[in-house]
């Protein structure tokens, strides 16, 4: 019984955690991951190796205006996709190696996500918003 409460408080700190955009998920086979938290409220950025699969976290914007996302990205192998989720988590927009800037009028009282997709590749990258 006391393993059953303490599994569930935990689990109940991580997902507030990841519900305030605090923590991510990650579904991925990488030789290294590092991800940077520095600003976590305007910026997304880490450093991997040999990565497949994606990251996943919360974002929850302060003002209801048109904010714009800027992706810098040094990847060796493969190719890196962030896509904007609503909170349905349909596909709003994609950053990619073509589209490596983009505009989204955004709503603050949504919750958005930000999914970092890994095709095989190797590098870093460096999203920001304003």
């Amino acid at each position: 019984m006391k393993m059953i409460l303490i599994f569930i408080f935990v689990f109940s700190i991580i997902y507030f955690l990841y519900n305030k955009g605090y923590a991510t998920i990650d579904v991925m086979i990488a030789l290294l991951f590092y991800s940077n938290f520095k600003n976590i409220k305007y910026c997304s950025s880490a450093t991997f190796a040999y990565a497949r699969g994606f990251t996943r976290r919360v974002v929850k914007f302060d003002e209801d205006i048109e904010y714009n996302f800027n992706l810098k990205y040094l990847v060796n192998d493969g190719n890196l996709i962030i896509e904007i989720l609503d909170k349905h988590k349909n596909i709003i927009a994609t950053l990619d190696k073509e589209n490596t800037n983009l505009s989204i009028l955004v709503n603050k009282k949504e919750k958005y996500y930000i999914k970092t997709r890994f095709l095989k590749c190797s590098g870093s990258y460096n999203l920001t918003w304003a």
